[in-house]
């Protein structure tokens, strides 16, 4: 049997990293929070998993924050912790990915 290929709509093309911006999975669960570290939780599925990878790979964050993502169950674990205690950047930067990962309507 032939797939009537005339009537498909045309292949959407990938869509290159430098245009999508950052991404931000919507809607962690904060688990544990110190002064130094952070720990968030999703619920895990494909879209959640890539979103939480590309955070991880953030060169600006990766600047001032050392990056965990684990897979514990049906959850995507994300361990932030700062890299030098006594680092102000660090510290501001760690509160405004948590504010960030926790907003439901961010995405």
């Amino acid at each position: 049997m032939r797939i009537p290929t005339h009537r498909m709509p045309p292949p959407t093309p990938w869509e290159p990293a430098a245009a999508r911006g950052p991404a931000r999975p919507p809607g962690g669960r904060l688990v544990r929070r110190t002064d130094v570290a952070a720990e968030v939780r999703w619920g895990a599925g494909f879209a959640t998993v890539d979103a939480v990878a590309r955070l991880a790979t953030e060169q600006e964050l990766l600047r001032h924050l050392a990056l965990t993502v684990t897979l514990d169950g049906a959850e995507v674990v994300l361990v932030a912790r700062i890299k030098d205690p006594a680092d102000t950047a660090g510290r501001a930067r760690l509160a405004t990915l948590l504010a960030q990962l926790q907003d439901p309507d961010n995405g």
